[in-house]
């Protein structure tokens, strides 16, 4: 966020963040700015003007890199105010994100299944039931069969 900027004869020879500690063979140059707005600008660093850009924020954007402007001994920030670009993902954009959440909460919910069936091994009361741990499953699975793939309904697992 550039603050300050070098003006010398009219030009801009350098744009700062901060007023640099060591300058033009001044030690502490920052702190002797710090309080003094002439000594700032009797060694050619001046506060850069930033204008209010109005401009819709969903439809539009500031440019990256400002261009700077000298008037009447201040430095003016310019803008371009550009149109954003949006995306809008595929449907195949859509399905790999689908697909990397899918899976996740598949891997997630498989510890289910082997407890059920160490369950069943050792001749346990089980928690779940294989129906119930299979429908979920399967409705993980089916889930990219949706239509509106912008507002997924994720199934809820009911033990």
């Amino acid at each position: 966020m550039t603050v300050y900027a070098n003006l010398v004869d009219g030009q801009v020879r350098g744009v700062y963040d901060l007023i640099p500690k060591f300058w033009d063979g001044i030690n502490n140059f920052d702190i002797k700015c710090q309080n003094d707005a002439q000594y700032m600008k009797d060694n050619n660093f001046v506060k850069i003007v930033k204008p209010q850009y109005q401009y819709n924020s969903e439809t539009h954007q500031l440019s990256d890199f400002p261009t700077y402007l000298v008037e009447n001994d201040q430095v003016v920030e310019q803008r371009a105010i550009l149109e954003r670009i949006v995306y809008v993902p595929t449907r195949e954009d859509q399905l790999v994100e689908i697909r990397k959440i899918r899976d996740e909460k598949m891997r997630d919910f498989e510890w289910r299944y082997n407890r059920y069936h160490r369950q069943v091994r050792l001749g346990l009361p089980t928690n779940d039931t294989l129906e119930n741990l299979d429908s979920y499953m399967q409705a993980l699975a089916d889930i990219t069969n949706q239509e509106d793939l912008s507002n997924i309904i994720w199934p809820e697992y009911q033990t």
